[in-house]
């Protein structure tokens, strides 16, 4: 009946057989394999039969029967030549209900009989990553469950083709699906993983582009997969190095607006360390570093010592790569760029004073956005400079950098000092504070909001100079005396007024 030349003949047959097998008990597993011997030519026809049903009983039979045989690993090749003549290089199987099937035992076969996948390895791959590109997202989500699971337990298996698989499952990782894209994402991981050196720059393009994925579980999959990726990836010879590039995709997670992502995030900066670089993450502590209650959210405390070294080592790109998003042209770029430099610099502590140049402009940038957020947050980061970086080098970085004809970037500048000699310890701003007596002889930032941050960073300095400095008390006077002048009958008159008075005291004393 299974090779008649009626299909209809042929269905009814395979109907009667498989509801026969199913009411059998298929416990002899010499008996299936003798019939198994027998149907798997027939099956491996009717594959591509022309009645729908007739192929979808054939996919089943053969799944019925294969796990239950006796050395069925014999039988794997030719069950693998007939699947992969209509599925590979692409599937001419219109049903996705059968395409789905056969995706299933496929997953089946390489969980249950992983030492038969190695003689099949080509043939199993090349049709899993033909079904990545199938239109039916359960295909493709199944499709891309095993490619992981072969890539996890058997990674040399995969190793040879894991470059031509990375397209494949980046069709996967675009389907609109979420549950889809976790699933290739996380094969892709794996995949990586087998040939870092054949696939990383491949992948890496693709899940880059993650950060702002619409699903908060891809971007908590992402988190997961930068983690492993750091973790395996770091002996590796991929040049440039890996690291520099992924750090930043766990920042951005930690910028992210879900507290999930958010937690996700904390814990995979946490992990930072745990294994390449341990025994050698002290040596370079910065000078200054941070109380656990100055560490900002969603950070808890001091971090690590171990993360906090592989940050320190991977300073300078993570600083680059940042300060270029703060002036992107999306408000949603620009926010999380700065919500990272935040965190970056908590990490970082004093060593950020290499930097500061760099991170002064970006901030000095941000700090006049036309959004709100980003403008507080960049406060958020000038307060944190000055409880890191000396405030005379900030206030000497202002001097040299800022333009002295005023405008919207002096004011950026301006801010920025302000913010620092807000948050500056006493001794920072006495040793501070010639320099920001220099401030009031710039006219041009005496000019509208100019006026208000200069009298903050004056201010500040003077407060915490008194009874300290008395050899600039009188500068400090004039400087108070200029900035009231200018002051009077504005808001800031009475904050001059009482600077002014600071200073006078400081001379009579």
């Amino acid at each position: 009946c299974l090779s008649d030349a009626d299909k209809i003949t042929r269905k009814r047959g395979l109907d009667r057989l498989f509801d026969h097998l199913q009411s059998q008990n298929l416990g002899d597993a010499q008996q299936v394999r003798q019939a198994l011997d027998i149907l798997l030519p027939h099956c491996a026809v009717l594959l591509g039969d022309a009645a729908e049903r007739s192929r979808e009983l054939a996919v089943e039979i053969l799944s019925l029967l294969l796990f239950k045989a006796e050395n069925n690993n014999e039988l794997l090749p030719p069950v693998m030549d007939a699947i992969k003549d209509r599925y590979f290089p692409t599937s001419v199987e219109p049903t996705e209900e059968i395409r789905l099937l056969v995706v299933q035992f496929l997953c089946k076969i390489v969980k249950q009989m992983p030492s038969a996948v190695e003689s099949c390895a080509d043939s199993i791959l090349q049709v899993l990553g033909a079904c990545c590109n199938d239109s039916f997202p359960d295909v493709k989500k199944n499709s891309a469950v095993a490619l992981q699971h072969i890539a996890n337990t058997s990674p040399a298996t995969c190793s040879g083709v894991a470059k031509s698989l990375v397209k494949p499952l980046t069709s996967v990782l675009q389907h609109q699906q979420q549950k889809v894209r976790v699933e290739g994402l996380k094969a892709l991981s794996a995949v990586t993983i087998a040939n870092p050196s054949a696939t990383f720059e491949d992948a890496f393009a693709v899940i880059s582009k993650l950060s702002f994925d619409r699903s908060p579980q891809v971007r908590s999959a992402l988190l997961a997969t930068v983690s492993v990726w750091m973790k395996n990836l770091s002996e590796s010879s991929i040049d440039p190095a890996p690291a520099p590039r992924l750090l930043p995709l766990l920042f951005q997670g930690l910028a992210d607006e879900l507290p999930d992502v958010k937690s996700a995030a904390v814990s995979a900066v946490l992990e930072l360390g745990n294994n390449s670089m341990e025994g050698k993450m002290i040596d370079d502590e910065p000078e200054r570093t941070l109380a656990d209650a100055d560490v900002p959210a969603p950070l808890e405390g001091r971090p690590p010592a171990a993360a906090r070294a592989v940050v320190r080592s991977l300073l300078e790109p993570m600083v680059n790569l940042l300060l270029g998003g703060i002036s992107d042209w999306l408000v949603e770029t620009r926010l999380r760029s700065c919500n990272a430099l935040l965190c970056l610099c908590a990490l970082a502590e004093g060593s950020i004073i290499s930097h500061i140049t760099g991170i002064a402009k970006g901030v000095a940038h941000g700090l006049v956005d036309d959004d709100e957020q980003v403008r507080s947050r960049c406060k958020d980061i000038s307060h944190l400079i000055g409880k890191l970086v000396p405030l005379p080098d900030t206030l000497s970085v202002v001097l040299k950098n800022s333009p002295r004809t005023g405008g919207e970037s002096a004011e950026g500048w301006l801010k920025l000092a302000r913010g620092a000699s807000e948050s500056a310890s006493q001794l920072d701003a006495v040793a501070a504070l010639p320099m920001a007596l220099e401030l009031p002889s710039v006219d041009a930032w005496l000019v509208g909001p100019g006026l208000g941050d200069v009298i903050g960073i004056v201010g500040s300095c003077i407060s915490a100079s008194s009874q300290k400095v008395s050899s600039l008390a009188g500068d400090a006077y004039n400087a108070s005396a200029r900035l009231g002048a200018l002051a009077d009958g504005t808001a800031f008159n009475q904050q001059v007024s009482y600077y002014i008075d600071t200073a006078f005291r400081s001379i009579l004393i």
